[in-house]
């Protein structure tokens, strides 16, 4: 009995030694995971910069609601801590696969530009993994009738922009599930009127645009991006108006 009680007078001691012992232990795991987030960050955007593409940082918004954590812990650990990448674009640029790989551990992405790339349908299958993409320019890549299948996985898409000459009317049919979509736009001159027309239906909540290619040599091209128009230096006749200018699809991204 008297082993008992000398055990359990001690068991107060044990306590008060391993719990600051596991809050410790706990806080540096805490922050060695942090660190780790920073590595993959700073990684991910120096391979930006060295394919010539542009990134945001949520930090980048200060407007913008701060949902993350209050200000003295930001403070007492680094702001870098807690910066996350939401904006990328990247396109017309020697995209691969090392920085998809990056991208897919970038979590709160939201908006990301890959247009006229290298992208294929394997690698569209592995962006999936970003559940908060919302806005995504994957127009003029390598992708196909069969890799748009696996953008109705994606069901935080918002703003999505498709085409090219490797997509057909059968290309579009999965979109007409993405009931989600409030902007979807399609570059290129290879679809007919019925599939259009069926597209614009099956999503009335959306805006559809269809952007045509110019012609240049024989060899489409991605159209320039609409920038505002200078006064003519003369008017204009009444009887032979200006034509409008298509949509430019990277200026959604």
């Amino acid at each position: 009995m008297s082993d008992w009680i000398r055990w359990s007078c001690r068991k107060p001691c044990m306590a008060s030694v391993l719990t600051p012992c596991f809050l410790v232990a706990a806080y540096l795991g805490w922050r060695a995971q942090l660190a780790r987030g920073v590595t993959e960050r700073e990684a991910l955007m120096n391979s930006i910069a060295h394919l010539g593409g542009r990134f945001s940082l949520d930090t980048d918004f200060p407007d913008e609601p701060d949902y993350g954590p209050p200000q003295w812990l930001k403070s007492l650990i680094g702001e870098s801590y807690f910066s996350n990448i939401v904006s990328v674009n990247l396109g017309m640029t020697p995209f691969n696969d090392a920085t998809l790989e990056r991208l897919t551990r970038q979590k709160h992405l939201q908006s990301l530009g890959i247009w006229q790339t290298k992208l294929n349908d394997e690698s569209l299958s592995s962006l999936s993994q970003l559940p908060e993409l919302e806005t995504l320019d994957i127009s003029q890549t390598e992708v196909t009738d069969d890799g748009l299948k696996q953008l109705g996985q994606m069901k935080s898409m918002r703003v999505l922009v498709v085409g090219g000459d490797r997509i057909t009317d059968a290309g579009l049919e999965p979109l007409k599930q993405m009931s989600q979509l409030t902007l979807l736009c399609v570059v290129g001159n290879q679809f007919s009127l019925p599939a259009r027309q069926a597209l614009e239906k099956a999503l009335p909540e959306a805006t559809v645009v269809f952007v045509p290619l110019p012609q240049v040599a024989g060899e489409a091209r991605r159209p320039p991006v609409v920038t505002p128009a200078k006064p003519p230096s003369q008017p204009v006749p009444s009887e032979a108006p200006a034509a409008p200018k298509a949509p430019s699809p990277n200026q959604f991204i």
